[in-house]
């Protein structure tokens, strides 16, 4: 969590990583864009962008709120399309491409009984990548959707993950490949 930012940012420093975090509400377009060319003007060029923040709010599909469906949506949805698309416009200007890493959720493969917008937002992800690296593109750029929620539950059984549930754990690529 935000908690270890401190921790983690020294470990990525001491193994040579240029890194830096910044602050701000991903529910906020504007924020976004603050927090992007903050890091941006301290770290250069950009190589990759993982886009992990998410929320939930439980209710029955008749008992869910607008308030709490546009919440789900901002932070879920929203500041991942316009974060990639900021990040993805640098990348392509700088002329070598990169990555960029959506982390979806087992529900976009199976459904949520108690959390309609979220399923619907991570759901949305696969959508939004599949859109984004259509052949109009033209440009190196590699976008992969990765559905996270097992993987911290294995994360101490490696062994186990590796040899079990890898092999039947949906990562899903898309190419976008610059075209000859």
């Amino acid at each position: 969590g935000y908690e270890k930012k401190d921790e983690w940012l020294g470990t990525m420093r001491r193994n040579g990583c240029r890194v830096h975090a910044a602050e701000g509400d991903v529910a906020e377009y504007d924020s976004c864009a603050s927090m992007f060319y903050n890091v941006r003007s301290v770290v250069g060029a950009v190589d990759i962008l993982v886009n992990n923040a998410g929320i939930t709010r439980d209710a029955p599909l008749t008992e869910f709120t607008e308030e709490d469906w546009d919440d789900v949506m901002d932070v879920n949805l929203r500041s991942l399309f316009f974060l990639s698309q900021a990040v993805a416009k640098v990348m392509i200007g700088q002329g070598r491409g990169g990555k960029i890493v959506n982390i979806a959720s087992m529900l976009s493969f199976q459904g949520g009984i108690l959390v309609p917008s979220y399923t619907a937002s991570k759901s949305a992800v696969l959508g939004l990548v599949r859109a984004a690296t259509g052949p109009a593109h033209g440009r190196w750029l590699l976008l992969v959707t990765f559905p996270l929620v097992y993987f911290y539950f294995v994360s101490t059984r490696s062994l186990i993950f590796a040899r079990y549930l890898l092999p039947i754990f949906p990562c899903i690529a898309y190419f976008a490949v610059r075209a000859s």
